[in-house]
């Protein structure tokens, strides 16, 4: 990973400020020493695959993605955004499986940023739960009950 790709997922992980971690995929020793000066109270879970089912306060793939068939980087998305944590970081190179922002799109993960690496394409994504899709105004108890008509009107 290149100085701006690498320097954009650290200053996104600095500002969530996870007390768990889990990386999937390869850090540099540089980034993990950044890490530990940055984020000291932070627990970080270095792997190559993934870990035992736990929940983790923030996910970053980086690396995985580029290896896999697109389907079973498809599949590691997924799996970790169901699995492991509400949020998830994803450093990819397209152009290595021919990635398209469907594809992306398609795990409800989106894109952030465009970057150019070495003369080629580089995206930050990310995926948060809890800005995925905020509750409507209509959907709460007012609208759906009302007891007091319960044994004046049938519907």
């Amino acid at each position: 990973m290149t100085a701006s790709l690498q320097q954009a997922l650290l200053t996104r992980i600095a500002q969530q400020r996870p007390a768990r971690l889990l990386w999937l995929g390869q850090i540099s020793a540089d980034a993990q020493a950044w890490l530990a000066k940055a984020l000291p109270e932070c627990q970080l879970t270095l792997s190559e695959t993934l870990p035992e089912a736990q929940r983790f306060d923030l996910c970053v793939i980086d690396g995985p993605l580029e290896t896999l068939p697109r389907k079973e980087g498809q599949a590691l998305i997924g799996q970790v955004r169901n699995l492991f944590s509400s949020q998830l970081l994803i450093a990819l190179r397209p152009n290595v499986q021919q990635w398209q922002e469907t594809d992306l799109y398609a795990q409800a993960v989106q894109l952030d940023e465009r970057l150019v690496e070495d003369e080629q394409p580089a995206w930050l994504a990310s995926f948060n739960l809890l800005a995925y899709k905020p509750a409507p105004d209509w959907l709460n108890a007012r609208f759906w009950a009302n007891p007091e008509m319960f044994d004046k009107f049938r519907w």
